[in-house]
């Protein structure tokens, strides 16, 4: 997947090859036309497509390009400095945003953490967590 997604990141620089055509669910169900242009067809049948979107960077890399890489980045980050000033006047719930997002970086590279219960978990942990700092009043400017 790595590796198609970075030829195809190539190809179709920067804004990769659209969405719902590479890495996802939807591309594997309808078997988008990428997978017989880079020869995938051949390595994995269209009827165990499950295994497609098993990763999320070359998804992102794949679809979207080099555009929507870095606006995933952009994104991830800015969603960090926000998290990390939220939870500055607690040190464990600091030190568990740098856990989860680190999480997040290391699981990005081998599943899809950000659309299963895995990222589901840890946004609502990080909800949680921000309601209960804003209920016992140690988030004034809110």
């Amino acid at each position: 997947m790595y590796s198609t997604a970075l030829d195809i990141a190539k190809s179709f620089f920067p804004f990769g090859s659209g969405c719902g055509s590479f890495g996802s669910s939807i591309s594997g169900e309808y078997y988008s036309f990428i997978y017989y242009l880079y020869g995938i067809n051949e390595k994995i049948p269209q009827d165990s497509y499950e295994t497609l979107s098993d990763s999320q960077l070359p998804y992102y890399l794949g679809q979207f390009g080099m555009f929507g890489v870095c606006l995933y980045l952009l994104v991830i980050i800015l969603f960090f400095k926000y998290s990390k000033s939220i939870f500055l006047y607690s040190y464990n719930k600091y030190k568990s945003v740098y856990l989860m997002f680190a999480y997040i970086a290391i699981a990005s590279l081998v599943e899809s953490i950000l659309t299963n219960e895995s990222g589901s978990t840890i946004a609502l942990s990080l909800i949680f967590c921000e309601k209960n700092l804003i209920k016992h009043n140690k988030l004034s400017y809110l």
